[in-house]
């Protein structure tokens, strides 16, 4: 349920920019922004899976040295990557589909905190009960 909520927030947001800023977000039309947003989510999860894959065998290593600065480059370079996860598949969007096209670095910054602000979560909130 996750992902579907934040495919249709990326689509909107992509389709949304399209509209207000043509010439940073440029695409023929609705049918090429859904096959972008596709096309992005689907990079997301395998970039995600090879993020899993990184921290464990980070973990494995860590356990096998116990190095503490080791931990900390591992979950700083994990964090970092999640965090940007949807620019990179933004950018790996935009050179596999040439209908679709984002122009300048500024335009991945906005995007990332945009959709990073609006991206749904289903973690529990941790509210304190009196």
């Amino acid at each position: 349920m996750k992902r579907i909520i934040n495919f249709i927030i990326l689509f909107l947001v992509l389709h949304i920019g399209n509209m207000v800023a043509p010439d940073r977000i440029v695409t023929t039309g609705w049918k090429e922004t859904l096959i972008a947003a596709v096309i992005c989510m689907v990079f997301e999860v395998l970039l995600s899976l090879v993020l899993y894959a990184f921290l464990g065998i980070g973990m494995v290593v860590i356990s096998r040295t116990m190095s503490v600065l080791m931990l900390i480059l591992i979950v700083a370079a994990a964090i970092l990557a999640a965090f940007i996860l949807p620019g990179i598949g933004l950018y790996l969007v935009d050179r596999v589909r040439p209908e679709f096209a984002i122009h300048g670095i500024l335009t991945y910054g906005v995007l990332i905190v945009v959709l990073n602000l609006l991206a749904y979560s289903d973690k529990p909130n941790q509210s304190k009960k009196e």
